[in-house]
């Protein structure tokens, strides 16, 4: 009880550096759903004014095709810019307003909070968006905006704000591969996920409402969409001023999406000590030294300005554990967020995924990775220490099994599955008929059916490879079925019984006798019980009688049918 105690106070004594600092709910949508958001739909029209068309939007239950929950384990890539619908920021859900159908149609959703008392507090906004680009004027095309709105003083905030229409290529849109057809094809602009942060620092106290708006061509045909989500672990502007009981490093993090980055110490700000979004500090300065972060931006997609913070200690202990180097099978994923991957951290961290040290480009997704390469994980405990941990992935050695056709045999000779291939020393073989390997071979070693089978080989590190191999059986002469024309089932033990003769690899399956009327007289499925002239017990009289003989090819398992006629003379 004690451990727990002290860890709720260090949380409440630096929520304001803290990750979880009384962050508004749902605002990043990780309930799954619109709670505590508002929904707008409406239309756009010409005219207007600050350069964008009138958008008239009226209050609405969300609608399906226009505000819609993305979900990381249902949602994949978007069509035109083929980048995740959900922000690989490690949430679960994210949100697309708008779609591609055109019509004019204009959507809005709104979040309406307090700003809470804390001497630093902001917001990471993660956002992409599809915009088509057709030939009109600037304030007749498809659209994104984001704005920030003082409602206590009834003023918006002016930085930062979003507008982003197609041209903007200066605010790091590109062309999509996928063109709309059309009579006069028009060009799709996209924009990949990019984080940015509101700053809300100076508006404690204050209610803040987020408007994100989207809205197609003032005319008809062409349209704009956006996704969008806010991190749920709301947070100072700066990070990793918080120092755990047993580091002797740490690394403060600046906000995202700035393009420079100005480190200084308070007490020197005539000294440049770091121009990049993190800087490392070993070993970690004193508790209560002062950082000052001057940063500046490209205009329209984040404001300058000035932050600053102070090192903290905890006396809580911070573990995180990750290997230097993993691996993993050619031909499969490896999930990054897998417990066993962080095995023996400290309970509690919250994990965040990077292609790069500074943590400035998110992985997109850390539960399937295709390719070997070098990742960045943050690990964050809940009072706020933080620290950023490499991990190498490498292929495991290929499976290196080759397997051989074997040389064509000739029916009934059978084909050992386990001579095509050269037994590897801590591998496992096993053989199947299908290319899934589902379906199992029932005897590998005298296979004397032909076609494509498959043999599973799992190496001694677990990785898998499924071969095929090719086997040619030739077909043996043909068989022949015939039977005496006469017979005389008289009992003196000469040519008593009508017999089928069997030549090549065929099995009986029945043989039927019938009479010139087609009156059904015997049937059997063993060789050893043949016709012997008599029906219920009593001799046939001579005459004609017909025989059918059915059977199964044992080369090309079908079955097949003869037929015949036998005379019983008497």
């Amino acid at each position: 009880m004690n451990r727990i105690f002290k860890l709720l106070l260090a949380i409440l004594l630096f929520a304001g550096t803290g990750v979880y600092a009384q962050c508004p709910q749902n605002i990043g949508f990780e309930d799954g759903s619109f709670t505590n958001w508002e929904a707008y739909v409406g239309e756009v029209f010409p005219g207007g004014d600050k350069g964008k068309g009138w958008v008239v939007l009226n209050s609405s239950a969300p609608t399906a095709d226009r505000h819609r929950i993305m979900r990381a384990t249902q949602d994949g890539l978007d069509e035109y810019g083929k980048f995740p619908t959900v922000s690989p920021n490690g949430s679960k859900y994210s949100v697309k307003l708008g779609n591609s159908t055109g019509g004019h149609q204009a959507e809005r959703l709104s979040y309406t909070f307090v700003v809470p008392q804390l001497p630093q507090y902001s917001l990471i906004l993660n956002y992409a968006m599809v915009l088509q680009n057709p030939d009109h004027n600037e304030d007749e095309q498809p659209r994104f905006t984001v704005n920030v709105y003082n409602v206590t003083d009834g003023v918006d905030v002016e930085c930062p704000a979003f507008d982003f229409i197609a041209r903007n290529s200066d605010k790091g849109l590109k062309i999509s591969d996928v063109v709309v057809a059309g009579t006069r094809p028009v060009a799709v602009y996209y924009k990949d996920w990019t984080a940015t942060t509101i700053e809300l620092s100076a508006y404690v106290g204050k209610k803040i409402r987020l408007d994100f708006t989207t809205n197609d061509c003032t005319f008809n045909a062409h349209f704009g969409y956006a996704y969008f989500d806010i991190n749920e672990n709301c947070q100072a502007a700066i990070t990793g001023n918080v120092i755990c009981a047993n580091q002797d490093k740490i690394t403060l993090q600046g906000p995202k999406g700035f393009s420079d980055y100005a480190w200084y110490n308070a007490n020197d700000l005539s000294t440049l000590v770091g121009n990049k979004q993190s800087l490392p500090l070993i070993p970690a300065p004193p508790i209560g030294t002062k950082y000052v972060l001057k940063v500046t931006a490209t205009p329209g997609l984040a404001c300058a300005g000035e932050f600053s913070t102070v090192i903290e200690r905890i006396g809580e202990p911070y573990v995180f554990n990750l290997p230097a180097v993993s691996y993993f099978c050619p031909g499969t994923t490896y999930n990054l967020t897998a417990p066993s991957v962080t095995a023996g951290s400290s309970t509690g961290l919250t994990f965040e995924y990077y292609t790069d040290d500074v943590t400035q480009a998110y992985l997109r997704d850390p539960e399937s990775i295709s390719e070997p390469g070098v990742y960045y994980i943050r690990g964050t405990n809940l009072g706020g220490c933080t620290d950023v941990r490499r991990i190498e992935l490498k292929y495991y050695d290929a499976v290196a099994t080759v397997v051989t056709n074997p040389a064509p045999v000739k029916y009934p000779t059978p084909v050992d599955l386990s001579s095509t291939y050269q037994k590897d020393v801590g591998y496992s073989y096993s053989f199947f008929k299908d290319a899934a390997a589902t379906k199992t071979v029932d005897d590998y070693q005298h296979v004397n059916t032909g076609g494509r089978y498959y043999i599973k080989v799992i190496s001694n590190n677990g990785c898998q490879k499924i071969l095929p191999v090719d086997v040619t059986v030739l077909p043996p002469p043909p068989f022949t079925i015939s039977g005496p024309t006469v017979f005389t089932p008289n009992n003196d033990g000469i040519n008593d019984k009508f017999i089928v003769t069997r030549e090549g690899f065929v099995d009986l399956g029945t043989l039927s006798i019938y009479s010139r009327t087609g009156q059904f007289i015997f049937k059997t499925s063993q060789q050893n019980l043949m016709w012997d002239g008599n029906f219920n017990g009593k001799p046939m009289p001579a005459g004609t009688y017909y025989w059918v003989f059915e059977g199964i090819d044992q080369y090309y398992h079908k079955t097949f049918k003869r037929t015949g006629y036998v005379s019983i003379i008497k």
